[in-house]
């Protein structure tokens, strides 16, 4: 099942199989961080900033007599807290997952295994596998579409793999190779399923 399998330099960029020592199961490695180093960036700079604001707004804000600011210090938290901390605690903490964990699934015979590692933590989780499908979702507009490979175990539960809209016409030869190889490696049919979904600017 894994003899003329695509090469790396045919799969999109940023993705890797790896065959295991084994010759059994294979390691499959998304992009990481999946932001792009670029991105993180800013998004690191961001939480900087935003984060020491909010510590060193901590008590002026709550103290501050602004027009309309409720005069109860707890009403004023109810307000601070989901309006400014929320969000800095939220992009902070994908900020660091994107920085710090690193994911690897590994792909065996119907069945695959996510493993999380970061500050030398580890977790793993498991699924079967019954088939890999490429969902092509073509606008309703006919300018574009959306490509989603995902895995399909038992009772249609889905798993994710990729997910990228374009203006192509035809689907990318690189995502039928990454499709094609990933289903080689789990012993799985792999199968393109083709959709309408409304254009996303018409939303």
């Amino acid at each position: 099942m894994t003899d003329h399998l695509p090469t790396e330099a045919a799969l999109p960029r940023g993705y890797r199989i790896i065959p295991a020592a084994d010759g059994v199961s294979a390691e499959f490695r998304r992009p990481q961080p999946s932001w792009g180093w670029g991105v993180v960036a800013v998004a690191t700079l961001w939480c900087l900033i935003w984060d020491v604001a909010l510590l060193a707004s901590a008590d002026i804000g709550l103290r501050m007599n602004w027009s309309g600011w409720p005069e109860d210090p707890a009403a004023r938290w109810l307000i601070f807290v989901p309006v400014f901390w929320a969000p800095g605690i939220a992009i902070t903490a994908m900020t660091l997952s994107q920085v710090l964990v690193r994911e690897v699934w590994v792909l065996g015979r119907g069945h695959v295994t996510r493993r999380y590692r970061a500050l030398g933590l580890s977790l793993h989780r498991n699924a079967d596998v019954m088939t890999v499908e490429v969902v092509r979702g073509v606008w309703n507009t006919g300018r574009g579409a959306k490509e989603t490979l995902r895995l399909v175990g038992p009772s249609n539960r889905v798993i994710d793999l990729r997910q990228e809209e374009h203006q192509s016409v035809a689907i990318p030869a690189e995502v039928i190779a990454l499709a094609t190889a990933v289903a080689a490696h789990l012993v799985v049919p792999m199968r393109v399923v083709e959709t309408v979904i409304r254009e996303p600017s018409s939303d």
